[in-house]
């Protein structure tokens, strides 16, 4: 039975709101929702200020004493880059400790994206580009096998390889139980019509 859940950045861009986790969780329990997928963005808690195992127990915790599960977790890459540069030890040192985050909190999915602007294939070469996310996240995808999580790619208008053949060959490329494709359907109406038209053009809808 599908379960439904709501990520806790929705209260964490909008300045006007400043509500701690200790706030928000108790108010998605009482809402209705059944799970809660972690936004680890100031002014919540981030793998960085919640550092130790204690820390991410806590957090685990209040959401468990309140009914809900944790969906999965996300974070930022802290302005690291992998698409345009030739050293991704930067990247992967990042995104593996948000990894691990993600996996004290108790959850088996980490939600990535590419972090870059949309030219950027095209400026660095779309098959170097697309060399260069197949092999960084080759690695990113083993480390976190090793810890239990999935890797799940939640592809944005604002981020590269957003075009419905680019995500058609990324997804095609990984194995669906180390990195799967997520899409946030109200806001992504207009890529889901182009995906599909896509689609149908390769017989794949």
């Amino acid at each position: 039975m599908p379960k439904i859940s709501i990520g806790t950045w929705a209260f964490a861009f909008d300045e006007s709101i400043d509500w701690s986790l200790e706030q928000i969780i108790p108010m998605i329990s009482k809402i209705g929702y059944e799970g809660v997928e972690i936004g680890a963005f100031a002014p919540h808690p981030t793998p960085v200020t919640a550092a130790t195992t204690a820390d991410r127990s806590a957090i685990a915790e209040l959401v468990k004493s309140n009914g809900l599960e944790i969906s999965g977790a996300a974070a930022s890459a802290s302005g690291t880059r992998f698409l345009d540069t030739a050293d991704d030890s930067e990247y992967l040192k990042v995104q593996e400790r948000n990894i691990r985050f993600a996996a004290d909190l108790g959850t088996d999915r980490y939600i990535i994206n590419t972090g870059h602007n949309p030219e950027t294939p095209f400026e660095v070469g779309e098959e170097i580009a697309f060399e260069k996310l197949f092999r960084t996240w080759d690695k990113l995808g083993e480390f976190a096998n090793r810890l239990g999580v999935k890797l799940v790619w939640e592809f944005e208008p604002c981020w590269a390889f957003n075009e419905p053949e680019q995500i058609l060959k990324i997804a095609d490329y990984f194995d669906p139980e180390v990195i799967s494709v997520s899409m946030t359907l109200l806001t992504r109406i207009p890529w889901l019509l182009r995906v599909q038209d896509t689609c149908e053009k390769e017989g794949l809808w």
